[in-house]
């Protein structure tokens, strides 16, 4: 029997209910967030006192999650995404450790009203409500098909039970490394760059997995035996361009052992909407295979809006080359990925548009464009509020949206969209680096800020270098202690103007004369030689003046002989 149970069930029914209730936070929710608790105790007290018709996003983020009046469900995804956790712990619950009991409570997609499933033995016992909001399902259908549910689950349930019943905890971790490439013409290393940027950002829709790229430097033997920054799976791929036709071949292999478990060779033309399906296709099957038993899960992404889409061959391969030049911010990968955004300027597509005002904004931090700064930033803002309104929620024109409002001081606007993706992408590593050190540097809010990046640090200490220098800025900033493991290798390796000006600060404050060194030559190298040209490049940061002062003070004090600490 399926039904709500509202005021009119007897004290008898109402006292089961409640019963099954605190058996299942006590239970199926004993791992998870005090949140989630209390989410699901609100949603069965409502349904249960007869208020179930109420519940609606709005009611449930200003009644659970504290979130005001003024709440929109179209711009704060809070409840959506905390009720997807909430069902997905359900469901395992019940497959598992809570199949003999009496009383079911279910979420169904779509909604957030709970119902109750009571079991074929009991139902005679339990009139049916008088408000049904689900068509009734005889028993001797459902329960064959819940027992086989349960045997899928209990082949692997103790790894389900740990990675998905406990919200904001890390899934089975996928390290991507470089992707080999080999093209019979010059100048197309970025389709393999994009390619493995692609991969990453794709797998990282699935929440329940942890994707990072990981740095040439880093021996993944090594780090599968790492408590903090272990991985279960490294993901390979070998890339081979002729002509118009690209072969892909990525490897999933077992990190700690080193054994294939995956691979598959797929072979397609430079089109975008071909390329896209391919890596799209591989990311599914993927997750499929170190999903189990929700490998179903990879159907999300078969039928994911095309939010993220460029509309047409031109427009992709224009992203790739911008993303060959995010890979490391070179100048001379900046003009190439520039002109190719400008020359489609005239067509409309958002994700164009967010990524030209990206661009714009690079060139505004680094120098690039020799227009007055004030100029370029506006001409960037105005490109990421068009694209904004064209799709708010596509990763590319929020990133656009929320950079933009920094650079221009709208610190209000910058946290409502910036805060919409973290809460989207709970689970995304290169998300909370953005976003957090983006709150840190550029809008004050240190803590804030630096908690985002350490949610991310334990997520995955290897991902993308050029995000994680927040909470190292901070340290030198309050004259603390930071953790910077890796991070003078990774300056070099990625030569990023900006990841350099930190390790040179932070080798300067360490007294590691030899490792300054170094990152003032490969500064110098990048083309801002002298503290004149860093100062400047500092300056022209969307940062609060506490972090400028941070970095300079110390270099000035470096320049200047002294060893103290900056201001």
């Amino acid at each position: 029997m399926t039904g709500a149970v509202g005021t009119t069930a007897d004290s008898e029914m109402r006292a089961r209910l409640f019963a099954e209730l605190e058996r299942v936070v006590a239970l199926g929710l004993s791992d998870s967030s005090e949140r989630q608790k209390q989410l699901l105790r609100f949603l069965v007290t409502e349904e249960i006192e007869g208020r179930g018709d109420r519940l609606k996003a709005y009611a449930i983020a200003t009644r659970v999650f504290d979130r005001p009046a003024d709440f929109d469900a179209q711009q704060d995804a809070i409840v959506r995404v905390e009720v997807g956790r909430l069902r997905k712990s359900l469901d395992l619950y019940f497959a598992t450790s809570g199949a003999a009991d009496d009383i079911r409570v279910v979420i169904d997609k779509g909604g957030y009203r709970p119902r109750f499933e009571f079991r074929a033995e009991v139902a005679t016992q339990t009139p049916p409500s008088e408000e049904t909001h689900r068509p009734r399902r005889s028993p001797k259908t459902r329960w064959p098909t819940l027992a086989a549910v349960a045997v899928a689950c209990v082949i692997l349930g103790l790894w389900g039970w740990r990675y998905f019943v406990q919200p904001m905890r890390a899934g089975p971790r996928i390290a991507v490394a470089p992707f080999t490439l080999s093209a019979d013409r010059d100048g197309q290393n970025y389709i393999g760059v994009g390619l493995r940027a692609e991969f990453v950002s794709v797998l990282s829709e699935f929440d329940w997995l942890t994707v990072f790229p990981l740095t040439r430097r880093v021996d993944p033997a090594a780090l599968s035996k790492k408590k903090k920054s272990k991985i279960d799976y490294l993901l390979k791929a070998s890339v081979q361009v002729a002509g118009d036709s690209v072969v892909v071949t990525p490897l999933l292999l077992d990190a700690e052992t080193g054994a294939l478990r995956w691979s598959k060779r797929y072979e397609t033309s430079l089109k975008a909407s071909e390329m896209l399906a391919m890596e799209r296709d591989i990311a599914a099957r993927v997750a499929a295979d170190v999903g189990q038993p929700f490998g179903v899960v990879a159907n999300i992404e078969l039928t994911r809006i095309d939010a993220d889409a460029f509309n047409g061959d031109e427009a992709y391969r224009c992203h790739l080359r911008a993303i060959q030049f995010w890979s490391s911010y070179r100048r001379d990968d900046f003009a190439p990925a520039r002109q190719c955004a400008d020359r489609l300027a005239a067509g409309g597509d958002a994700n164009v548009q967010a990524m030209r005002a990206i661009l714009l904004l690079d060139a505004a931090r680094l120098d690039y464009d020799s227009r007055p700064r004030a100029q370029i930033l506006a001409e960037a803002s105005a490109l990421a509020a068009d694209a904004y309104r064209r799709s708010d929620k596509a990763a590319l024109p929020r990133a656009a949206r929320y950079s933009t409002a920094l650079c221009q001081g709208e610190i209000e606007i910058f946290k409502r969209v910036g805060l919409a993706a973290v809460r989207d992408y709970p689970n995304n590593p290169a998300t909370l680096l953005d976003v957090g050190a983006k709150l840190a540097l550029g809008a004050g809010d240190w803590d804030h800020g630096v908690e985002l990046v350490a949610r991310a640090r334990a997520l995955s200490d290897q991902i993308s270098n050029w995000f994680e220098f927040a909470d190292v800025v901070d340290a030198i900033r309050r004259n603390a202690e930071a953790d910077t493991d890796g991070l003078h290798a990774a300056a070099l390796d990625s030569a990023h103007p900006l990841l350099l000006v930190v390790d040179a600060a932070l080798q300067s404050r360490l007294h590691n004369e030899d490792a300054r060194r170094a990152a003032m030559s490969a500064l110098a190298a990048a083309g801002y030689d002298g503290p004149l040209a860093i100062a400047a490049l500092i300056e022209r940061q969307c940062w609060t003046s506490a972090a400028k002062s941070a970095l300079a003070g110390r270099l000035t004090a470096d320049a200047g002989g002294q060893s103290s600490a900056p201001h």
